[in-house]
C-alpha cells in the first residue's frame, strides 16, 4: 500500500507563459463552442497567478532555465492577443474579456498598480499596440461597442491616464444620449481619478454640470452620484468632491439620489479623518428630518459604516445618543434598524474610555434598561437579543461592575454577575424552546454567540468561572427535570441506548449540550488560571454527571462525553488550591483513586452502552476525547471495538494504530499505577492480571511487561508506515509515536538500573541485567555507585534529548492548536523533570563522597551535566513558579555556572498551572525537598560512612521520585487525531549560474555556490500572507559522505523521508534558533558561513514574496572536504507576523554534492 514517490519543484508562473500562450492562441482559433471565451477566462486566472508571483530573478531563471525579461515578453504577447480577440470578436466575446480585465488584471490597490500593475510595466510599444488594436472598436459606430471599450480604457488606467485622445473620448461620452455608454465613461473615468489628479478636478466640474442639469436622466444621475465614492485618492480632490456631494445632497430631494449620493459621500468621507466629523453630522441632520423608513434605514447603515472604518476616531460626543434611543425605543421601528443601532453602540463602547464611558453613563441609562428587559417584546428578533446581551457583557468587562444596578432607574453600572445571570436566562429560554419542540435553525448560532460572550467575560474574569459553572449545573438540572417532569417517570429507557436520529429538537440538544461542555470545560480551566479551584469543584462536577447520565433525553454520546469528566475529577482535586502544594503526586493519586473505581464504572458502562448501537463516528469521537483525557482502558475498549467494524484498508489500518497505541498505552497504565502503589488497577485490569508480579518496579517481570507495552507503541508506529500517502499525512502521529517509544526505552534502561542500585543498596552483588552494564562480582561499593553514575547521566543526557526533541515537534507544526502546544509542552517538562532528577539524585558537591562518585562519570556525556540538566528545567518552569526556579539554582554554586550556559532558553514553557503540568510541579517541590534533605544530611555523616549514606538514601529518593514520575497521568494532544497533511517544506538546489546543471558537483578545493527554493507544502492560503521571514539553516561535514546518487534520481526527493529520525534534527533546530534570534537585529548576509575543520554550516535568508515559494543562494565553503559525495543536512523556519518563530518539517532529504577531480586528472 505504500507509495514510493517523489517530489518535485513547481513551476513558477514564469516558466509555464510560453506553455500559456500557445493554449490561448490555440483555444482562440477553436471552433468548439464555448472554448474561446473559456480560454480567455483562463488566460485571465494565469495572468493574474504571475502579476502577484514572484518576479524573475536571476536565480528563479537559472533554476528554470528561463532567460532575463522573457516573461514579459509572452506576457505582452497574450495581452496583445486579447485585444486582438477584442476587437475582432462578438459582443459574448468582448464583455467576456473586459469581465476578465476588470476581475484578474485591475489590481484594486492603486499604488501597486503604479508599481507592479501588469499593464504598467508593459513596454511603450506594445502599449500602443495594445490601444490600437483596442481603439478600433470605440470608434464602429456600435452604442454597445463603444461602451464596452470605454469601460476596457477603465481597466487600461495605468496606460490611457495620460492620452489626450483618451480623454477626450471618455468626457464627450459623458453627454451622450445612451444611458449604457454614459455608464461606461463614469467608470472609465472614476479609474482614472485613481491615478491622476487633473483629470479628476476637470471630471468634478463635468459632473456637476451634469448633475445639475435639468436634461439629465435619473438613472445617469444615480450612477453619477456612485462615483463620488473613487473620488479619495488625493486629499485635495476629496475634500472638493465632498464639498460638491454635499451641495447636491441639499439640492436635490429625490430619496433614490438622496440614498445613492449619502452612500458614496459615507465612502469618501471614511477614507480621510477630516471628512468624519461633517458626514456624521449631514447623516443626524437627515435622522432628525424623520423621513421615510427607508430613508432611515440607508442612514443607520452609513453611520454603522463610518463607526466600523473609523470608531477610534471619533470621540462619543459626536453622538446624539437621545435620538439613537428613541429610534431604539420605537416599537415599529425595523428590525434591521434596531440592529444597526445596537452596533454602533457596540462599536462605540468598544472604543470609548472607561472614564468617558462613566461620564455618559446617565445617556447610556435607557439602554441599560432596554437591555436589562431583554427578554420582553421590545426585542423581538435573535439579532437584537445578542446585541442587547453583548453591549451589557461589554459595558460590565469594561467597568467591572463599580455600581450596582438600582431598581429605581437611576443610571448605574451593572454588576459582571448581573450580566451572565441575565446571559444565562437567554440560554435557558433556548433550552426550553428545544424542550417544547419549537426548534429553530438560527437558534443553534444564537447560543454559540451567547456562550461565546461568556466565555470572554471568563477569560477577562476567571473569578466568574465558579459562578459560571453553577449557572450551567443549574441549567442542566433544570433540562433534566423538565423532560423527567414531562415523562412521568425517573431512570434510563430504551432511548438511553441509541441516539435517535428522526428528531430534528433531539438533535439539537445533543449539539446544544456538546457546546455547554466545551464552555465547560473551558470554565473549569479558566479556574486553574485564577488558582480559585476550591474541593467544591469536583462535588459540582459529580452531581452535574449525574444528572446527565440519568436523564434519558440525552443520547449514550453525550453520557459518555459527560462521564469524561469523572476521570478528571482527580485532577481538579489535585489542584485545588488548598492542596496543591500540601501533597505529593502519590498523595494526590491515592486520594483521586479513591472514588476512581465507581466513577470508572461509570464510564466503562456508558461507553459500552453507546459502542452497542450503530454509532460508530460517535463512538470514534469519544474515543478520541477519551485519548486527550488519559483515560486509556476506555480508549483501548473503543478502538478495539471499532477494529472490527471498518472495511476500509486506510481506515482500518489507522484504527489499528489507534488500537494498538491505547492498548500499550492502557498497559503501561496499570503498570505505572501499580509502580505507584494504586490499587485502582484491580478494576482496569483484566482477571488474568496479576498485579503481585510487577508491584516492585524494580523486578524483572515488570521490566519485561514495560518492554512488551514498548513494542506494542512501535507496532502502532509501523502501521502508519503502511498508509504512508504522497502528502506527508501522518508525520506528526509516527514523530509522536516514536518520541514515546524513546521515553519507555529510557525508562526500561532506567528501571534496570535501579534494579542494580536497589543490589547495592541491600549489599547484594548481582550483575545488571543491562547489557551495557557488567559489574564484578568483587566490585566494592564505590565502584559499583561510579559505574552506576556514568550510566546513570547518560539516561539523563537522553531524556534531556528528549525534551528538546518535543519542543522541535511542537514548533514543527504551525498549525497546531494551543491545547495540543500545551500536552507536548507537559511532554517536554515531564522529560525534563526526570533528566533534572537522575541528574541530581547524587549531587552532593560538598562531599568528600563527590570527587569518588564522579571519577568515571566525569568522563562521560560531558562534566556540566547538572548546570545543563538545571538550565533546561529552570527555563521551563521560570515564569510559572518564580520560588521553585530560586531553589533549584541554590543547588549550584554561583561559580559552577557560567553565563553562557543560560544564553537561550527553551522556547515552549509551562505557562500556567494545569491538568498537564500541576503534578509535574508538584513533582518537582517534592525532589527538590528530597535533593535539599539528601545535601543537608550528607554534611552531618563522618567521611567514612558518607558513601555508605550517600548511596542508600540517594538510591531511596531517586526510586521514590521514579515513582512519583510515574504517576503524571500522559495525555494525547488534540492534534494527533487531526490527519490532515500538515505544513512543511521541500529544499531544492542547483549550481549557481546560467544553464545549471542538475548534478551538483564541484572540484577539489573549490567552493560551492548554490541556487536554493524552498517550497512550502499543504499551507494553508490565509497564512502564506503572516509568514514574514522565512530562514533555512545547511549543515555539512566529512562524516555525512554517502555514494554519489544516480542521474536518474538527481532533482526528485523520495516522499517516504522521515526528518525526525536525523540526528542532527536537535542540533539544527537549536543553531538555527540562534541565528535568527542573534542576527535578526543585524544585517544577515546571505549565507553567513561558520567553518570549524571539516565541518560547515550556513544560514540563508528567503525574502517574502506572497507566494509559497521562496528563493535564495549560498556560498558554501568545501575546499576542505576530499573527494566523495556528501549531503546536506538542512532545517528551515519562519517568523510571523507576530513575531513567532516556528520551524518547517523537512519533507525531503538534504541535496547531495560531489567532490571530483576534473576528467583530465583521473
Amino acid at each position: 500500500m505504500e507509495r514510493r514517490q517523489s517530489y518535485r519543484m513547481e513551476k513558477v508562473a514564469a516558466a509555464c507563459l510560453m506553455d500559456w500562450s500557445i493554449e490561448l492562441e490555440k483555444g482562440l482559433r477553436s471552433r468548439k463552442p464555448g472554448q474561446p471565451i473559456e480560454s480567455v477566462m483562463k488566460a485571465g486566472c494565469r495572468l493574474k497567478k504571475w502579476s502577484n508571483g514572484p518576479k524573475l530573478s536571476m536565480v528563479i531563471c537559472n533554476m528554470f532555465g528561463l532567460d532575463p525579461g522573457e516573461d514579459r515578453l509572452f506576457v505582452d504577447g497574450m495581452l496583445l492577443r486579447l485585444a486582438s480577440a477584442f476587437a475582432s470578436g462578438d459582443k459574448d466575446m468582448r464583455i467576456c474579456i473586459v469581465k476578465v480585465f476588470k476581475s484578474e488584471l485591475r489590481p484594486r490597490d492603486f499604488r501597486s498598480r503604479q508599481k507592479n500593475g501588469i499593464f504598467s510595466t508593459m513596454c511603450v510599444e506594445n502599449q500602443k499596440e495594445l490601444l490600437r488594436r483596442v481603439i478600433v472598436v470605440l470608434h464602429s459606430g456600435d452604442v454597445e461597442s463603444r461602451a464596452l471599450t470605454l469601460a476596457l480604457f477603465g481597466c487600461l488606467a495605468d496606460i490611457v491616464k495620460d492620452i489626450p485622445e483618451i480623454r477626450f473620448a471618455i468626457f464627450s461620452s459623458l453627454i451622450s444620449s445612451h444611458v449604457f455608454e454614459v455608464k461606461a465613461s463614469l467608470f472609465a473615468a472614476g479609474c482614472i481619478c485613481e491615478l491622476s489628479d487633473d483629470f479628476a478636478f476637470v471630471f468634478l466640474e463635468l459632473l456637476l454640470k451634469m448633475m445639475t442639469s435639468p436634461e439629465t436622466l435619473s438613472a445617469v444621475r444615480l450612477a453619477a452620484a456612485q462615483t463620488f465614492g473613487k473620488m479619495w485618492h488625493f486629499p485635495s480632490l476629496a475634500v472638493k468632491s465632498y464639498k460638491v456631494g454635499a451641495q447636491l445632497v441639499l439640492k436635490f430631494s429625490e430619496e433614490d439620489f438622496l440614498t445613492t449620493m449619502l452612500i458614496s459621500l459615507t465612502k469618501l468621507a471614511s477614507k480621510s479623518i477630516d471628512l468624519i466629523s461633517e458626514q456624521l453630522t449631514l447623516l443626524f441632520s437627515f435622522l432628525a428630518l424623520r423621513r421615510t423608513s427607508r430613508m432611515q434605514a440607508t442612514v443607520l447603515r452609513c453611520i454603522r459604516y463610518i463607526v466600523e472604518k473609523r470608531a477610534f476616531h471619533i470621540p462619543i460626543s459626536e453622538f446624539p445618543l437621545e435620538m439613537l434611543f428613541q429610534m431604539l425605543d420605537e416599537a415599529d421601528a425595523p428590525s434591521a434598524s434596531r440592529c444597526d443601532i445596537l452596533h454602533i453602540f457596540l462599536k462605540v463602547i468598544k472604543f470609548t474610555t472607561s472614564d468617558m464611558l462613566l461620564m455618559n453613563m446617565h445617556e447610556f441609562g435607557k439602554l441599560l434598561a432596554l437591555v436589562g428587559n431583554s427578554l420582553e417584546p421590545i426585542l423581538v428578533s435573535n439579532s437584537e437579543r445578542l446585541l442587547a446581551m453583548h453591549i451589557l457583557a461589554d459595558i460590565s468587562r469594561r467597568l467591572d461592575g463599580r455600581v450596582e444596578i438600582m431598581s429605581s432607574g437611576v443610571c448605574s453600572v451593572p454588576h459582571l454577575s448581573t450580566a451572565v445571570s441575565l446571559i444565562w436566562c437567554q440560554i435557558t429560554a433556548l433550552m426550553n424552546q428545544v424542550l417544547n419542540h419549537c426548534w429553530a435553525p438560527e437558534m443553534e448560532q444564537e447560543l454559540k454567540s451567547l456562550l461565546r460572550t461568556n466565555f470572554l467575560l471568563v477569560k477577562d474574569f476567571p473569578e466568574l468561572s465558579a459562578f459560571m459553572l453553577d449557572k450551567l449545573c443549574v441549567l442542566v438540572e433544570h433540562v433534566a427535570n423538565v423532560h423527567e417532569a414531562k415523562m412521568g417517570t425517573r431512570g434510563p429507557t430504551a432511548e438511553v441506548h441509541n441516539i435517535v436520529q428522526g428528531r430534528s429538537d433531539k438533535n439539537t440538544l445533543a449539539k446544544f449540550m456538546l457546546y455547554l461542555y466545551r464552555f465547560l470545560l473551558a470554565c473549569l480551566e479558566g479556574l486553574v488560571e485564577a488558582g480559585v479551584v476550591n474541593s467544591q469543584v469536583p462535588s459540582k462536577l459529580k452531581h452535574l454527571v449525574s444528572f446527565v447520565c440519568r436523564c434519558s433525553l440525552f443520547s449514550c454520546y453525550i453520557h459518555t462525553i459527560y462521564a469524561f469528566l469523572l476521570h478528571s475529577l482527580g485532577d481538579w482535586d489535585c489542584l485545588s488550591s488548598d492542596k496543591r502544594k500540601t501533597q505529593s503526586v502519590d498523595q494526590n493519586l491515592s486520594r483521586s483513586i479513591c472514588n476512581s473505581i465507581e466513577d470508572a464504572a461509570v464510564i466503562n458502562q456508558c461507553a459500552r452502552n453507546m459502542l452497542s448501537g450503530d454509532v460508530n463516528w460517535w463512538a470514534y469521537t469519544a474515543g478520541k476525547h477519551a485519548a486527550c483525557m488519559g483515560a486509556w482502558f476506555v480508549c483501548d475498549l473503543i478502538f478495539q471495538q471499532l477494529t472490527s467494524k471498518v472495511k476500509s484498508d486506510v481506515y482500518s489500518c489507522w484504527l489499528k494504530s489507534l488500537d494498538h497505541w491505547s492498548h500499550s498505552e492502557r498497559n503501561i497504565q496499570v503498570l505505572f499505577l501499580q509502580g505507584g502503589g494504586s490499587d485502582f488497577v484491580n478494576y482496569i485490569t483484566m482477571p488474568s492480571d496479576n498485579k503481585d508480579n510487577y508491584r516492585c518496579i524494580v523486578s524483572p517481570d515488570y521490566i519485561e511487561k514495560l518492554v512488551e507495552a514498548c513494542d506494542g507503541l512501535a507496532s502502532a508506529e509501523k502501521t502508519l508506515r503502511v498508509i504512508v500517502t504522497s502528502s506527508h499525512a501522518f508525520c506528526f502521529q509516527r514523530w509522536f509515536l516514536a518520541l514515546r517509544v524513546k521515553v519507555i526505552d529510557v525508562m526500561v534502561d532506567l528501571l534496570k538500573l535501579l534494579t542494580m542500585l536497589s543490589s547495592c543498596r541491600d549489599g547484594v552483588n548481582s550483575n545488571a541485567q543491562n547489557e551495557e552494564i557488567n559489574i564484578t562480582d568483587g566490585a566494592d561499593l564505590s565502584q559499583q555507585m561510579n559505574l552506576v553514575i556514568y550510566f546513570l547521566e547518560r539516561v539523563s543526557f537522553k531524556l534531556r534529548r528528549i525534551s528538546l526533541e518535543y519542543d522541535l515537534l511542537a514548533s514543527s507544526f504551525i498549525d497546531m492548536d494551543y491545547k495540543s502546544l500545551k500536552v507536548i509542552s507537559a511532554l517536554a517538562s515531564h522529560c525534563s523533570l526526570l533528566a533534572f532528577c537522575i541528574g541530581f539524585t547524587y549531587f552532593v558537591p560538598q562531599s568528600p563522597a563527590w570527587e569518588i562518585l564522579t571519577s568515571c562519570s566525569s568522563k562521560g556525556p560531558g562534566n556540566c551535566l547538572h548546570v545543563i540538566v538545571l538550565h533546561n528545567l529552570v527555563g521551563r518552569l521560570r515564569h510559572t513558579d518564580p520560588e521553585i526556579c530560586l531553589r533549584l539554582m541554590s543547588l549550584l554554586k554561583a561559580d559552577r555556572v557560567h553565563k553562557a550556559s543560560f544564553r537561550s532558553q527553551p522556547r515552549f514553557q509551562i505557562s500556567n498551572i494545569g491538568c498537564e503540568s500541576g503534578n509535574i510541579l508538584t513533582a518537582c517541590r517534592s525532589a527538590v525537598k528530597g535533593i535539599i534533605d539528601l545535601q543537608n544530611g550528607s554534611m552531618e555523616v563522618h567521611d567514612e560512612d558518607i558513601l555508605l549514606h550517600v548511596s542508600k538514601n540517594g538510591t531511596q529518593l531517586l526510586l521514590n521520585m521514579t515513582k512519583e514520575w510515574m504517576c503524571i497521568p500522559f495525555r494525547a494532544p488534540k492534534c494527533f487525531f487531526k490527519v490532515r497533511p500538515s505544513v512543511g517544506a521541500l529544499l531544492f538546489s542547483s549550481i549557481a549560474g546560467p544553464k545549471s546543471p542538475n548534478e551538483l558537483v564541484v572540484l577539489p578545493g573549490s567552493h560551492l555556490s548554490l541556487n536554493l527554493c524552498l517550497q512550502l507544502e499543504n499551507v494553508p492560503p490565509d497564512l502564506t500572507s503572516q509568514l514574514k521571514m522565512i530562514y533555512c539553516i545547511l549543515y555539512c561535514k566529512t562524516t555525512l559522505s554517502m555514494r554519489r546518487p544516480h542521474r536518474e534520481s538527481i532533482g526528485r526527493s523520495p516522499m517516504d523521508h522521515q526528518a525526525w529520525t536525523t540526528d542532527t534534527m536537535i542540533y539544527l533546530h537549536e543553531r538555527l534558533q540562534w541565528y535568527v534570534t542573534e542576527l535578526s537585529g543585524q544585517s544577515m548576509k546571505r549565507g553567513d558561513v561558520s567553518c570549524e575543520g571539516k565541518v560547515i554550516e550556513a544560514c540563508v535568508c528567503f525574502e517574502k514574496n506572497g507566494t509559497t515559494q521562496r528563493f535564495s543562494t549560498c556560498l558554501l565553503d568545501v575546499s576542505a572536504f576530499p573527494v566523495g559525495s556528501y549531503r546536506i543536512q538542512w532545517l528551515s523556519c519562519c517568523i510571523d507576523s507576530q513575531g513567532s518563530y516556528y520551524s518547517f518539517l523537512p519533507l525531503n532529504p538534504g541535496p547531495v554534492f560531489t567532490v571530483e577531480k576534473p576528467p583530465s586528472c583521473q
